[in-house]
């Protein structure tokens, strides 16, 4: 179950349900970023990314520029925040490119990216970004194996 366009309080709501009723169900977030770091309020606050992580469930993190901040070191404060929270089996990317689909509804996020991350031909360029602050063993389970590992527990 998919918790990024949810209200904090349904988000709650979603994950009392699964414990109250035992269920078997792994939360993400695809596209979400850490509140703490960049106040919006589609970003996740502390309680909901700790639950998500609990649960077994992956966060991945989301390149829009309304969520993530302004500048490049803003997402390795989001990543770095994650991995303070216990997300070192949890976190990967989200970024949430549009594929040139047109958005009129979203044009005032615009510009919807920072410059030189706005599309996947991006990712060597921001892996780089990454290993100033992370291990190359972390950079490998933010690049894929987290969220493989996350995928290969959803068909088990």
């Amino acid at each position: 179950i998919d918790l990024s366009h949810t209200s904090v309080a349904l988000a709650h709501d979603i994950l009392n349900y699964i414990h109250k009723k035992g269920l078997d169900l792994l939360p993400m977030a695809s596209h979400s970023n850490f509140r703490l770091i960049h106040d919006h309020r589609r970003n996740l606050p502390d309680a909901i990314a700790k639950e998500i992580f609990a649960l077994g469930g992956v966060v991945g993190i989301n390149f829009i520029r309304a969520f993530i901040g302004d500048k490049p070191e803003d997402f390795v404060r989001h990543f770095q925040h994650g991995l303070s929270l216990g997300g070192e089996e949890a976190l990967c990317l989200g970024a949430d490119f549009f594929g040139g689909i047109p958005l009129p509804e979203i044009d005032h996020l615009k510009p919807f990216f920072q410059k030189n991350y706005e599309n996947s031909s991006c990712y060597p360029a921001f892996l780089e970004l990454l290993s100033s602050s992370f291990t190359p063993e972390q950079i490998q389970k933010i690049a894929h194996e987290n969220a493989l590992s996350f995928l290969r527990r959803l068909k088990n």
